[in-house]
């Protein structure tokens, strides 16, 4: 975020924007130049001085900090609204124990504010994982449908089948069934590649048996992507449990050991966390390009 100079920042401040129209209003009212010649020698000390300040540079960050935390806060609960209510109460719990966390460390915010930080980052990956891996099970949700295959029953929830069923985060498989669900989907392209290949050995035409074989590429690469996605979704599972266990152990060893032990703790986590992201992202970018 690119922020703009202090003295611009100076400028916009209501106390200066008052003071400075105050004084054009008292020289037109009393037709007296002296009132706005005094508010103008009065802004000229005061971006001379404050804009430069540390008091005003801390004001700034302040003000900046507060925003940040603003839109963190409106993009999480943008994400959050889109998530499972299992998945709302997982994040609940975990905003729950930084809170424990916090209260253990106010009384030394300058050493604990950097892990603090670290512990937000970790709980704004946990919404973006959960919102992917929701993704991941609609992708194969549709692909369910799409192969004419009947997705896995949902406890004590009454659905229709195939082409009918609801879209709905609520009404996808459950997480435990995602491994199933990739093996059924594998095993319909595996039935349908073995008919192409049937198919081309006995096809004449070369037209005909190049059209086959592009068939046989792209159904191979979709069935690889599957395989792909249940992967991930194994690893985001996995990923979002260690982020729970990592918020849980800060919360244990907070109060016995040193600030540097449990932030080396949460070091390793968001290294993880970041490998997790970029892997993630050579995902998506293999499917747009795939």
């Amino acid at each position: 975020m690119n922020r703009k100079p202090p003295i611009s920042e100076a400028i916009k401040e209501n106390g200066n924007i008052v003071g400075m129209g105050a004084s054009v209003i008292l020289s037109a009212v009393l037709l007296n130049p002296i009132p706005l010649l005094a508010g103008v020698v009065a802004e000229a000390a005061y971006l001379l001085f404050v804009p430069e300040s540390r008091w005003y540079t801390d004001r700034l960050a302040q003000r900046a900090a507060a925003e940040a935390l603003r839109q963190r806060r409106q993009r999480n609960m943008q994400i959050l609204l889109q998530l499972p209510p299992e998945t709302q109460e997982r994040f609940a719990r975990l905003e729950a124990i930084r809170r424990q966390i916090e209260g253990v460390t106010q009384q030394d915010t300058q050493m604990f504010g950097q892990m603090m930080r670290k512990l937000d980052y970790l709980l704004d990956k946990f919404l973006q994982f959960a919102l992917k891996e929701l993704e991941f099970r609609a992708y194969l949700q549709s692909l369910l449908s799409e192969c004419r295959l009947s997705p896995p029953p949902l406890p004590n929830v009454r659905l229709t089948s195939g082409r009918e069923r609801p879209a709905s985060k609520d009404l996808l498989f459950p997480s435990s069934a995602a491994p199933g669900v990739v093996a059924d989907i594998q095993r319909f392209y595996d039935g349908e590649i073995a008919q192409l290949q049937t198919a081309m050995s006995a096809e004449k035409d070369e037209g005909t048996r190049s059209v086959l074989a592009r068939r046989l590429d792209i159904l191979q690469r979709r069935r690889d992507h599957v395989g792909k996605i249940g992967a991930m979704l194994k690893n985001l599972d996995q990923q979002l449990q260690l982020l729970q266990d990592t918020f849980g152990l800060i919360n244990d060893e907070v109060r016995a050991r040193s600030p540097e032990q449990v932030t080396g703790e949460i070091d390793e986590v968001v290294l993880q966390t970041d490998v997790m992201t970029q892997t993630l992202e050579e995902l998506v970018s293999l499917g747009q390009t795939g």
